[in-house]
Parts: C-alpha cells; structure tokens; sequence
C-alpha cells in the first residue's frame, strides 16, 4: 500500500481504526491477526519504506486525524538506520508533538525506536534471547495488566519523559510508556504463540484508546471465526469460458502394490521416449496425514509442462510455439491464470481425496525473487533445471492406503491394465527380488560443497549477525554433490522401504532430470472447503540404539531449549504467513511441539491451521508461503538476503516445495527436504539446520551429516544396483529359411533374467519382442538371403522396453580353428547373478579382452574363483574326455546358460555332458570346442596358459581334498596325483609348525582338516613375497617352494600382480580365522 490512503467507509466507521507499519518483519501479520480481532476490523497494512520521502510530511499528517492507533512492528536492524526502519522515525516524531494525535504502540523495533526518540541508548543484549520464554515484571498498570515474557534492551534514560513499566528479573527493560503522551513499547513479541496474554496486552490498548478518543467499544466483525469452521459442500469457482475436463472414475478393491503398479503401468515405455511421470508417494501412511498416493502420467490430451527460469526471466510452455517466452511479469500471475483454464464437469461421486487432476510438480527456492520484495531475478544464480516446472495431468491413480482402494482417474485401457497386474502381483508378488547385487561407489565419494571449517565459520556468521538483530534465525544449508548417476527410480524404491516418509515423492521430467524426495515435512495443505494446515519441522534427533536410550533422547528433545526456540519463531512465521491471506481469528496451533518418530530421527513438529478468505486462492496462498519459512528463518525477507551472501550455490529445488495443485482449487505440498536431485550425471542433497543464539557449530555440523546419512546409504545401494543394464539375448536370423534360430529358448532365457532381476515380463512381452525382430529385419540393408545372415542384438530395458539391432554376418559361419589363451586371473566370481544372466553389462568379458587378448589371441578362457573353467568372452565351452564324450562346466561353476549349449545337451547324439573341468583338464585335452547360437560349434586350441598355470598350481596347494558336484555326477578335481602327494605333505608339515600347542585332542583333530588349506595358503603368500627363498627349513617344502618360485618368475610384472593382491587377502583371511579358531578354543 503506497501514497495516499483513504480507509474509511460507511461500513467500518464505528471500528477503532488502525495503521500498521511492517518493518519488513516475518511476524506483522501475526499482530495483523491480533489486532483485527480485538478490534473489529482488519488494520491497513503500509511497508516502512512504501512511501516516498519526499511525501512522508502531508502523508504521516494525514495518518494523524485517520487512524486511532498506529502499530510499529518488529524488525531486523536498528532504529537509527533509515534503510531499517523507514518512514516510522518521522510517525515518532510527530506524534510526540501532539497530545491530539492516535496511540502509537511500538514491539520490539518499533518500541526501540521511541526509546532512542527520547533519550534511551540502545545496547546489545547481554545475551540474546530469541524466541526464549522468559518472565517480564510489570506494575499492573495502563496496558500491563497480567502480561508474562521476553527478549533483548535498551538503557533507561532518567531524565527521558519515558517511564519503564516492566522488566526481566535481571532488570533489562521490557516496557516504557509516555508520561504524558499515549506512547507505548514492549521489547517482546505480543503476538508469539507463547505470549499466553498477548490478546490481553492488544485488549487493553485498544480500551485505553477507546476511552481517550471517546469511541464506541468494538464489536467483533462478522468474518471473527470464534464458530465452528465446519465444512460445507463447497461451489467451485469455475470460470465460464474455462476448457471443460469430464472427470471419469473408476474405483476398486485392491491391495497395496502400488510399486508394481508404478513400475509397470505409470512408467511403460521405451527409454528417452517416457513423458513427465510423477509419483507423490505416502510411503509412509500417517492416520490424517498421508493416507494416499498419487501417479500421473503426462500423456494424455490436455497434458502439458510449464517450466520457469529465474535467473533467465524465461517461461516453457510445452503447448506453445515457439516454448520458449520471454518473460516479464509474475509467474505465479501466469500460474493462476492457466489453473483456471480448466474446469471439471460436475460428478455425484464423493471422492475422499482433494486431487481432481491438475498441476503436479515443484517450486523451488529461489522462487523468492517472485514471492518476496525487494528481489531482482537478474541477481539470480543460473541453474542447470528450471526453478519451477509443473506438469498438467488430467489422468492419474490414486491410492487409498487406509481402505486399500484404488481411484483411477483415467482412461478404460488403464483399468484393464490394472487388473492384469493385479493377478500378475498376485501370482508373483515380489516384483524385486533385491535392490543391490553389489555395491559401486562413485570414484571421489560424496563431497559436500561447503567443508567443514567453511561451514563452521558461516555459522559464527549467523550467530554474529543474530547478536547484532539482523535476524532471529538464520536455516544456512550446504550440499552434498555426488558425481555419479543411479537410477532415480531404483533410488526411490530403496529409500521408500528403507526410509519411509509420509511426503515421499518421485518426479521423472526426462532421462537428464530427476527428483527423489522422502520429506516427512507438510509445506501446507488447502482442502476444498479451504481449510489450511501447515507442520514446521524444527529440530532434530537420531534415534537411540535401545529402547531406553529412544526414548531419553525423545524426552531431551521435546526439552531441549535450543530446538524450542527454532520451532517457536519458526511457528510465528508461519502463523504471519497464513495471516494474510486466512480469515480473521482463524490461524490456530492445535499442536505445538509434538515430537514425531521416524526411522532414523525424532523431530519436533507443531501443527498450524487457518480458514482462507472467501473461496480461496491455493496460488495466492502458495506465494504468501514461499519459500518455506522452517527453510529461511525469521525475519525472512532479512534472512534471506544474509543467506545468499553466506550461502556459494544456488539451493534448486531444495528448500522449495513438491506437491499438486488440482482442478477443484485444493492444493498440498511437502518441504523439499532430504531430496536428492539428479540431473545429468551429478546427484546433489540438499542439507542444513537452523541457527539461534544458542547454537553450537560443531552440533550443527553433525546435524547435517545425520539429516543427508539416509539419501547417501541409498545412493550408495543405488549405485550398486546399475540401473542401466539391460537384458540382452544375440540371436541369429537365417535369412534363406526366413526364421530366428532357437528362438524359443533365446525367450524362455531372457524371461528368467527378467523374473530374477525384477523387471516387468508377461505373455504379452513375447509378442512385442517377436514384432521388434520382425521389424528389424525389415529396416535392414539385407539382400543376398543365400549368403547372408543377421545378428540380431535385442535389448530389453529395466522397465520392458525393447530395441532390436541387426548386424549383416555371411551365412557360412566360421571356418577357423579359435586361438585361446587363459585368463591371467580368476575373473569370475561363481555367485555373481550378472554371469549367470546375460545382460550388456560385460566388464569382466572386456577386461579379459583388453588384458590378456591382443595378437594371436582370438578369445580368452575364463575361469572361477576356485579354479574351474566356466566359458570363454564369446562362448561356451567343451572338451574332449577320455571317455569318449564332451564335457562342459555345469552352471553352478558360474557361467551364461547358453541357448546353443542347452540344445547340444538337450540332444544325446551330441554326446555332450556337464562335469567341473580345471585348468589342467583343459590343457591335456586334445579338442576343444566353442559354441553359441549365432556362430554355432567351431574348434579351437589353447596358445597361452601363462598366469593360469600358477593359479592352477596354488588351487592345488589350498585345496588337495576338494570336489564339486554336477548335475548327473559327483567328480573329484583332476588334480595331478603325484602333485596332490607332495602338496599335502607340504601342507601338513607346514601345520605341524603352525598348529598352536597344549591344545585339546578335538582341537588338534580340528587343526588337521583345517589347517592344511589356511597353512599353505600364508605358505603361499610368503613364497610370493620371498620368490624361490624358502624359509621353512624341511626339502619336502623347499622342493614345493621351489616348484613354485620357477613358475612365479616366468610370469611378467603385470601377471604376478593379481596374484600378489589375492596373497595380501589370503594372509588376512588366515589371521582372521587363526584369530577365530583360537577364540573358540578358549
């Protein structure tokens, strides 16, 4: 409100009229709310630096005959400075030179600055107290009349015609009031939530202003809500010329596998071609609170995306040609115009659910510079992801976790979809058998961008600037960045089982750009009657390791003077927010400072309503609230300035708020808090807490660790998950008899590795697969069908989606005999599921290649961890047995399960069977053969068995008693007899020297089956370390050291590496169990 002002009407010309000066404080519309209600009618409201300079003379006297009463509010800064404190010096200072004039009422800032008008020196605090309770001495008198409280000083000037009328214990003044002159102060916040008498104190200035003026007593307006705000059936304001949406639904029984639902109905599709998906996902269901889950996909025929650069003052509407608008005005102006675009056609069926469709999505932080004042976009940090972006949906499946129903808010084929996968979970309800097979941390680790000195020294910075009444509270956050990408959806599902939240949520905007939120924090919820709740987190505890030791820490919490002060100011800022845009009387606290459980942390949380004016406005009140003030701290526009200069980066989309705006005007967000944000290959987590007086920065510190620990575990079980795999199958196509060769088996394989790993498969799957092939064979460049074939290379995705690639091979196959050579080191780990399904992650195949192929090499032999040949890069392997049959590796040794291979064995005539076969079977046999589905059975012949026929020899030395089982037949391990003889005896006179003495009988029998293998495996390693020096002094292990030393020095430096690192862990791995065994023997 600027300029002139003219307030009175016929309507409230008997109200006790009265100005309100904002001091840019984040707790104005508290005192907004208070004096309304006592007074009733709403005060007007003007910024301290609303009015020109050059016009404060005729407008202040103007103030002066029109207002009764004139409020100063709280406020950063200090009086002295104009930029503080505006044009309310020149209202002190005319009302002190009439006895005629409205009553003037300063809080806190307003009340420092009469003091200093009249001779008071101001002075800091000897301890800063805000948000601290505290107990204030009065007289009783004028508007003391039973009033209890708080905060910080000025010095009493005797002379001064200001009289104190109360104080703390310690003496510091609390209250003045002119001698002569209705002028009045307090130091404390009449206003707070936990001023019990505030109302009282506002009551009896009111009356002293009443009975000086000679008004009517006030009478409470007609919009106090001291009734009941129950609801009614509730008219939405639908817009005449607004787009009409049929609204259709389908309800059903069903039960909670909303995951499965997700995975296979919401996120169909081929990867980069998936539009916006949006999961705001209650993963944890709180009575009340987050009884559904809500999915939408933006394909259908309203969809659209709306995206929003602060920093580039550019707007994205996916509707528009080109996108791309320049921008000038307020985004939340726009916001408000499309929502009303839409109007729903009216249905009987009574949803217990807000959301009718809509905008789904986030807005984040610095969407400041168009909610706040006094910020210009051009200052903003660029981001690499819009500051805002909301999806149109007008399709979406609703969950009711509480009865177990689903809504569907979509087309018929979605219904039939559902019941589909419905008996699918039913038939197999673990969609996925695990989350991790093994986890990859990203090469630096996560790193937060603001280290630990640096942080500490920005929190001495926000305690010095609270000291100097710049802010109350300051929320300084930092940020964890991980260079790495993880699936986000694979993210979310992990943190969705283990760190369930009520306010969970999961956006998918493409394949670069991802949010992953478990936020336990409701940013504000207006329901369609326009009821409004909003729930601050303000302080936070990790859980205790015993049930005692919880609940202590509970108990400290809800105690805890520091977290109270946080969740205090953070509640008055909250109440401000709501207060100007809610009914009058109508912003409560049903619940203030209720500790709340989760997985890992206790928080304290209090529960704020209010009741929005008339028909209310979610985008108006969505700007009134942002950004989230648990996020900035109070004063917030104050706050926020010192934040951006302590703070290096851009908080995003951290700090800001995800949720949904619907097409019936209800609206609900969470607070963007512990969300990671993937876009590209960076993930980043957003991470802080908030700073007061009684801070201690190293706590602080430890607070962000404990708030970002849940999202870093799940990234690093993310990581491990490799959640770009695909399952692949290579699959010959003979173009002269027009069919793909072994096909069925090739389908029957890939649904396996589908059911193992969890990704989607059913009948269906088969016939696009089919159509896939069928499709590639025609776009390819195939023309000679008699001398041509195709390798067909079929991916399909984590999410079943299927691509297909041809290459053109001749039809004759190959006609050479294949050059092998070992691997140097045992690169296959047996119980790794990425060996036994056949997928295109194929590391270990490439780096086989890479280190051991090269010239003269066409493929390297693979082999386990125990030393049994599994396959080669490319094939399957066999060889010839004296018997007079081939013999291949069964597939608990850890090898693909060919196609080609289950055909041969499938048929007697190959005289084909599966045995373990060691290095040594493979370099006696005198045929050896390769063979899979495309390049069908060709011979090959070893070149190289270098480094294996060192493993091969320690295998011998760790295991002379060792045998496997196949599938038909129990062998023992072709070891050399004499070698086992002279191993062994090697080995049991290395444990004579080893075994421990004075040990029982049983242990001694334990010692003899035992220690031969742990023995000569640290005999090993120090034979390796010494070469051919044999310390042991008996020839029957001089001669096994020597034995081992001549192999060890025909292997070059790059072979005996693998072999030096698998001593050092042989050698631990024996003091460990050394170490056991002893245990249990004592």
């Amino acid at each position: 409100m600027g300029g002139d002002i003219d307030v009175v009407t016929e309507e409230d010309g008997n109200a006790v009229r009265v100005l309100l000066i904002d001091n840019y404080d984040s707790y104005t519309f508290n005192l907004f709310q208070l004096f309304a209600e006592v007074c009733g009618a709403p005060p007007d409201v003007v910024k301290n630096d609303d009015i020109p300079e050059d016009k404060w003379d005729d407008v202040v006297e103007k103030w002066l005959t029109t207002y009764h009463c004139i409020v100063l509010s709280p406020g950063p800064g200090v009086p002295s400075l104009s930029s503080d404190f505006g044009i309310c010096m020149k209202v002190i200072r005319s009302i002190s030179r009439t006895s005629h004039g409205p009553t003037l009422f300063g809080v806190c800032l307003g009340h420092q600055g009469l003091a200093i008008h009249f001779g008071y020196e101001l002075a800091l605090a000897p301890s800063v107290a805000h948000g601290i309770l505290s107990p204030v001495r009065h007289g009783g008198d004028g508007i003391f009349r039973e009033i209890p409280y708080h905060s910080w000083i000025v010095r009493e000037d005797k002379e001064s015609p200001l009289n104190v009328t109360a104080r703390t214990d310690d003496g510091l003044v609390m209250g003045v009031q002119h001698e002569s002159l209705p002028l009045y102060g307090v130091q404390f916040h009449p206003e707070s939530i936990c001023t019990k008498f505030g109302r009282k104190l506002v009551e009896n200035l009111i009356h002293v202003t009443v009975e000086r003026l000679g008004l009517a007593p006030p009478s409470l307006p007609s919009r106090h809500l001291n009734e009941d705000i129950s609801p009614k059936t509730p008219h939405p304001n639908w817009k005449l010329n607004a787009e009409a949406i049929n609204l259709q639904l389908a309800k059903e029984d069903s039960i909670n596998f909303s995951e499965r639902v997700f995975t296979e109905i919401s996120w169909e599709g081929s990867h980069g071609t998936r539009p916006p998906i949006m999961w705001l996902d209650s993963s944890r269901v709180e009575e009340g609170l987050s009884r559904f889950s809500i999915m939408i996909r933006a394909d259908g025929p309203h969809s659209h995306l709306i995206s929003y650069w602060v920093s580039r003052r550019t707007l994205e509407d996916s509707r528009k040609d080109p996108r791309e608008i320049t921008w000038c005005e307020d985004f939340f102006d726009y916001l408000d115009r499309e929502k009303d675009k839409y109007r729903l056609i009216e249905t009987r069926v009574d949803l217990p659910f807000d959301f009718q469709c809509g905008y789904v999505g986030y807005l984040g932080y610095e969407m400041y510079y168009d909610s706040l004042p006094g910020f210009d976009r051009k200052e903003a940090q660029p981001l690499p992801h819009p500051d805002a972006s909301l999806v149109f949906s007008d399709r979406a499946l609703v969950f009711d976790h509480l009865l177990e129903e689903k809504d569907t808010l979509w087309m018929k084929e979605t219904e039939e979809k559902l019941r589909e996968c419905l008996e699918r979970y039913k038939r197999s309800p673990k969609c996925f058998p695990r989350s991790d097979f093994g986890v990859s941390k990203s090469q630096n680790g996560p790193t937060m961008s603001q280290g630990h000195d640096r942080y500490l020294s920005h929190i001495e910075t926000c305690l010095e600037e609270i000291s100097k009444g710049e802010s109350y509270e300051l929320c300084l956050t930092n940020r964890v960045d991980v260079d790495n990408r993880v699936d986000p959806l694979t993210l979310h599902r992990i943190l969705r089982s283990e760190n369930p939240a009520p306010y969970s949520a999961f956006l998918f905007y493409n394949e670069q750009f991802s949010v992953v939120s478990c936020s336990p924090e409701k940013f504000l919820t207006l329901d369609r009657r326009g009821h409004v709740t909003s729930k601050p987190i303000k302080g936070t505890a990790k859980r205790g390791e015993t049930r005692e030791e919880d609940e202590r820490i509970r108990e400290e919490l809800r105690n805890s003077s520091k977290d109270f002060s946080e969740n205090l100011m953070i509640v008055d800022l909250i109440r401000n927010d709501l207060g100007r845009v809610s009914e009058i009387g109508s912003v409560k606290v049903p619940k203030l400072m209720d500790v709340e459980s989760y997985t890992t942390v206790h928080q304290l949380v209090t529960t704020v309503t209010s009741k929005t004016e008339g028909d209310g406005d979610c985008v108006r009140l969505l700007k009134a609230m942002l950004p989230p003030g648990s996020m900035t701290g109070a004063p917030k526009v104050r706050s926020v300035r010192i934040l951006r200069r302590l703070e290096d980066h851009a908080r995003g989309i951290y700090s800001g708020c995800i949720g949904y705006i619907s097409c019936n005007g209800a609206c609900d967000f969470s607070v963007v808090i512990r969300t990671a944000v993937q876009c590209g290959d960076k993930l980043t987590i957003g991470c802080g807490g908030a700073i007061v007086s009684l801070s201690d920065p190293e706590e602080e510190w430890k607070e962000v660790e404990l708030k970002s620990a849940a999202l870093r575990r799940g990234i690093e079980k993310a990581e491990g998950c490799v959640p770009d795999f695909h399952l692949l199958e290579t699959i010959l196509y003979r173009a002269s008899r027009d069919e793909f060769f072994l096909l069925s088996g090739h389908l029957q394989r890939l649904e396996e590795a589908a059911r193992y790993f969890g990704f989607p498969f059913d009948e269906s799957s088969n016939d696009v697969i089919k159509k896939k092939l069928r499709e590639a064979v025609e776009a390819s460049d195939l023309r000679d069908r008699e001398n041509q074939n195709l390798r067909m290379r079929l991916l399909y995705g984590r999410y079943g989606h299927v691509t297909a690639q041809t290459t053109i091979i001749p039809a004759t196959g190959n006609q050479k005999k294949f050059r092998l050579k070992f691997a140097s080191s045992p690169l296959v780990d047996s119980r790794d599921p990425f060996i036994s399904h056949k997928t295109d992650r194929r590391l270990i195949y490439n780096e086989a290649m890479k280190r051991d192929g090269g010239e003269g090499v066409d493929d390297v032999v693979l082999y386990n961890e125990r030393g049994e040949v599994t396959e080669t890069t490319i094939a399957n392997i066999a060889v010839w047995s004296e018997e007079g049959f081939w013999l291949t590796p069964p597939l608990s040794s850890g090898l693909l399960p060919g196609v080609m291979r289950s055909h041969l064995l499938g048929d007697e005539s190959n005289q084909m069977r599966e045995r373990v076969i060691t290095i040594d079977d493979v370099k006696r046999s005198t045929r050896i053969k390769l063979f899979n589905s495309v390049r069908g059975e060709f011979e090959a012949q070893l070149t190289s068995v270098s480094g294996a026929a060192v493993f091969s020899f320690y295998i011998s030395l760790t295991r002379p008693h060792d045998t496997r089982k196949t599938q038909d037949t129990t062998a023992t391990t072709t070891f050399a007899m004499p070698r086992i003889k002279k191993t062994q005896e090697a080995a049991d006179e290395i444990s004579k020297k080893t075994a421990p003495a004075g040990k029982s009988k049983k242990a001694a029998k334990d010692k003899s089956t035992e220690g031969p293998k742990r023995a000569t495996s640290a005999y090993f390693f120090f034979c390796n370390a010494k070469r051919e020096e044999a310390k042991v002094g008996t020839s029957k292990v001089t001669e096994v050291a020597q034995k081992l030393g001549q192999m060890w020095k025909a292997l070059s430096p790059e072979e005996q590496k693998p072999y030096k690192d698998l001593a050092e862990e042989d050698k631990e791995r024996y003091k460990k169990e050394k170490e056991a065994m002893t245990q249990r023997e004592e």
